[in-house]
């Protein structure tokens, strides 16, 4: 029986997102809350029977992403470290670390950069960051909720397939996913 994966993310994205939520609340530092969110994104690809590839402190020549999710860089930060805007320094630094290892993927792996997306979490804030026709496109930061949680794991979901991250594949990917009815 086939998943519609669409139908999956929109249903567990509110219990990812409380998730998330209380683990920033209660992580004393960032590495025990990206413990607690790895094994919720464990728990959730197992769900939706999602095949990914997580590669921990990923060490490349521009330093050591967090984790890799197949095409996706994840860069936590200790809870409360990012703030509502990208003008903050905390925010800039963080994003900066993920287009340093997505360039860094670029060349290790031979990825296009429209194939990888990164993004920041610090279990208050996303924050979105690809590359587009060369140039880095940094979105702000949104709270963690449940539709912020859900574009997260409708991104972590199209990265584990071999299409490009352009918003066509995207739709036509979310759109062709088989329906279990």
């Amino acid at each position: 029986m086939a998943i519609d994966i669409e139908d999956e993310i929109k249903a567990l994205a509110p219990h990812f997102s409380q998730q998330t939520q209380t683990a920033a609340a209660e992580a004393h530092n960032e590495a025990e809350f990206r413990t607690k969110v790895t094994s919720f994104i464990e728990e959730f690809a197992g769900k939706v029977r999602l095949p990914i590839y997580l590669r921990e402190e990923y060490t490349l020549v521009e330093g050591r992403a967090d984790a890799v999710y197949n095409r996706l860089v994840l860069e936590y930060k200790a809870p409360g470290v990012l703030r509502e805007s990208n003008s903050y320094k905390s925010n800039r630094d963080a994003i900066a670390q993920v287009e340093d290892y997505i360039s860094g993927l670029v060349r290790r792996e031979r990825h296009k950069p429209e194939r990888l997306a990164g993004v920041v979490l610090d279990g208050h804030y996303f924050i979105f960051v690809r590359s587009r026709e060369g140039v880095w496109q940094e979105d702000r930061p949104v709270s963690v909720e449940s539709s912020s949680t859900e574009r997260f794991l409708k991104l972590l979901a199209s990265l584990s397939t071999e299409l490009a991250l352009i918003p066509d594949n995207l739709t036509r990917e979310i759109a062709t996913t088989p329906s279990s009815t």
